[in-house]
C-alpha cells in the first residue's frame, strides 16, 4: 500500500452550495474513501486556494476510483494525487539509480 497526497479543487458551483448550506464535507469524503477501500489519514482544507487536501493510503486503482467519482460529481474542477515515499525509500532509490546510471544515454550526448 502506498501513501498519496490528493488535492481536489472545488468548482464555483460547489462554493455557491457551501454558502447556501455550510457543512463539513469530511464525513462525505471519508465515506467515499471507505467505500473504495482507502485508509484516510487526514483531510484538510486550504483556505488560501480552496482545495481539499487528503492524505490517503491505498493503491492506484483506488485512487483512480476516487478521481472518477469526484470528477463525475461536477463539484470539482480537478483532482490530482501524488504518491509519497519515505526519505529512506528515496535514499535506496538514489543508491540503486547510482549503480544503473551508466546504462542510460542522454539524447543530447
Amino acid at each position: 500500500m502506498s501513501i498519496y497526497l490528493t488535492r481536489g479543487k472545488y468548482s464555483n458551483q460547489a462554493f455557491a452550495g457551501f454558502l447556501k448550506n455550510p457543512e463539513d464535507r469530511g464525513p462525505a469524503a471519508k465515506a467515499m474513501f471507505d467505500a473504495v477501500g482507502l485508509i484516510c489519514h487526514s483531510i484538510h482544507f486550504s483556505s488560501s486556494n480552496g482545495d481539499i487536501i487528503c492524505i490517503l493510503e491505498g493503491n492506484s486503482d483506488q485512487i483512480s476510483q476516487v478521481a472518477a467519482i469526484t470528477m463525475s460529481s461536477g463539484a470539482f474542477h480537478s483532482v490530482a494525487s501524488e504518491e509519497l515515499i519515505t526519505t529512506e525509500a528515496m535514499a535506496h532509490a538514489m543508491a540503486s539509480a547510482g549503480k544503473a546510471i551508466g546504462s542510460y544515454k542522454a539524447p543530447n550526448a
